[in-house]
């Protein structure tokens, strides 16, 4: 994505741009479109060499997003691939971690690099790293900390609304907009960019979306022999490795009692049957207390466009009912038993309701 430049470097901010920003601010149900548009309202305010969102699960691993201004077209362009910082910004980041207070360096070409905790004491805190030409005061400071304070209240309230209490992983509600937005992604056409008043296609694949249901094998067992706080535990265990296992950008849920759904990204299927595979693998060799064997069992399907929310998960279902069936503690995708004739083809349902 690229927004234009919002000011010459001797012009006033645009108030109105500004506050379209934070109308949008307050309107997305999206966390990552919200990221976004906090990055943009900083790039018109202040006008810096880069902007970096920094995301630290409670795993350790970071999320990055920034937008980077292009030096000869003045162009503000989006990068959300993994980002080697350098030596200095990595240090400076590392400090305002550690210590949970903002700083600035002077670096090598004078410019400032100022590294500010957004979320400091949430589970998954946020950090603000920036590259600008001069110190933050005056008008330009108020604005700052007000776009700040706005961006931390809607994302502590989106991460409420989204979580699932217990384990902190998406929960169904949040499904519903996740799952659509990967239909039409995937239902898309080949990409497509302007080129002055041509378009032209590009040569990036679509990406391909897969989801699963995971669902742990005998958990009902374990409840009635341990009690619920021992099934809490083995939810709260499972969703670990759920978060160990699989990438930051997959989307993580629990539906409810013990059954899970990822959305995750690959290239083809035999990408994401060894992502679930080597997840399987994990849950079986953890060592759960009491000593206990704890497996699971999952069914996938590839999240085509051609599908409704209600038939892909009914045909997960599908998938997971026959490896629950057939042995347990194993993955099973519906294409594969379809040809296989292990299943039948489920029709699609005239007028079907959304029910997520």
């Amino acid at each position: 994505m690229r927004i234009p430049t919002a000011l010459a470097a001797n012009e006033e901010p645009k108030v109105g741009s500004i506050l379209a920003n934070l109308v949008k601010l307050s309107s997305t149900g999206d966390i990552k479109l919200l990221d976004r548009i906090f990055l943009e309202s900083i790039c018109e305010l202040l006008e810096p060499r880069s902007a970096l969102l920094c995301v630290l699960s409670g795993r350790g691993r970071m999320m990055q997003a920034r937008m980077r201004r292009n030096t000869v077209t003045g162009i503000y362009e989006t990068e959300d691939q993994p980002i080697i910082l350098p030596e200095q910004q990595q240090a400076l980041l590392a400090t305002v971690i550690a210590s949970a207070d903002q700083m600035e360096v002077v670096n090598e070409t004078g410019d400032i690099l100022a590294a500010y905790p957004l979320q400091s004491n949430q589970d998954s805190p946020i950090y603000l790293l920036l590259e600008i030409h001069s110190a933050i005061d005056g008008d330009q400071l108020v604005a700052f900390n007000a776009i700040k304070r706005i961006y931390h209240n809607f994302r502590d309230f989106m991460d409420e609304s989204q979580r699932d209490p217990l384990t902190g992983l998406l929960n169904r509600r949040y499904f519903d907009s996740c799952i659509h937005r990967a239909l039409e992604i995937s239902d898309d056409e080949k990409p497509t960019v302007e080129t002055g008043s041509h378009r032209r296609m590009t040569d990036r694949t679509p990406p391909r979306y897969w989801l699963a249901i995971l669902d742990i094998d005998h958990f009902k067992r374990f409840n009635d022999t341990y009690g619920h706080l021992y099934g809490d535990e083995i939810l709260l265990l499972f969703s670990r490795i759920m978060e160990d296992t699989f990438r930051d950008s997959d989307l993580l849920f629990r539906f409810g009692g013990e059954e899970f759904v990822v959305i995750t990204e690959n290239t083809d299927a035999g990408e994401a049957k060894l992502a679930l595979e080597r997840f399987r693998t994990n849950v079986q060799k953890y060592p759960f207390p009491q000593g206990e064997r704890v497996t699971v069992s999952c069914g996938a399907i590839e999240a085509v466009g051609s599908l409704s929310a209600t038939s892909l998960l009914g045909r997960a279902d599908e998938a997971l009912y026959y490896a629950k069936n057939h042995g347990r503690n194993q993955t099973a995708f519906y294409e594969e038993l379809v040809t296989a004739g292990k299943v039948a083809v489920a029709r699609p349902t005239i007028g079907a309701v959304e029910l997520f």
